[in-house]
């Protein structure tokens, strides 16, 4: 998790999306981006991750299962940097539609983590059209969790 946080090249005080958060990485994405990088979090979760969320650190949380995914979107981007949208999401969990809503929670020139993989035949970003990537100058970039042997 901290590795992926730092590749993000985030800085104190940038608005970090994080979906997954109440989960097992999530919960460590959201105090390594809140207490040791002072990024301010807004957990993506389902609502009954929401006190573990906000005692991890979150300033906000976002229950997805009471949005439309237009809706989502508008909300991560109306709480952060005044509608224009996260500097950073980070996505921890396995969905593949996590990766294609994270896209829309970015401000320009704000930057995807991808984390979480998903399971079974792999399939792209749904949104990630180069004509967006582009004239919005997205960043992609992947984290992985290596496990080494001593």
């Amino acid at each position: 998790m901290y590795s992926g946080l730092l590749k993000s090249q985030a800085r104190p005080g940038d608005w970090v999306a994080i979906s997954g958060a109440g989960g097992g990485l999530g919960h460590l994405a959201i105090q390594y981006a809140s207490r040791v990088m002072g990024l301010r979090v807004i957990a993506i979760d389902h609502g009954s991750k929401e006190q573990l969320c906000k005692d991890c650190g979150a300033h906000e949380f976002l229950d997805f299962t009471a949005f439309k995914d237009e809706t989502l979107q508008k909300r991560v981007r109306d709480l952060a940097n005044n509608g224009r949208g996260a500097n950073l999401v980070v996505v921890v969990n396995a969905a593949n539609k996590s990766y294609e809503q994270g896209l829309g929670f970015l401000k320009p020139q704000g930057t995807l983590v991808c984390i979480g993989m998903p399971e079974g035949t792999p399939v792209p970003i749904q949104s990630a059209y180069p004509a967006k990537i582009t004239s919005q100058q997205f960043r992609i970039i992947g984290s992985i969790y290596v496990k080494c042997l001593v």
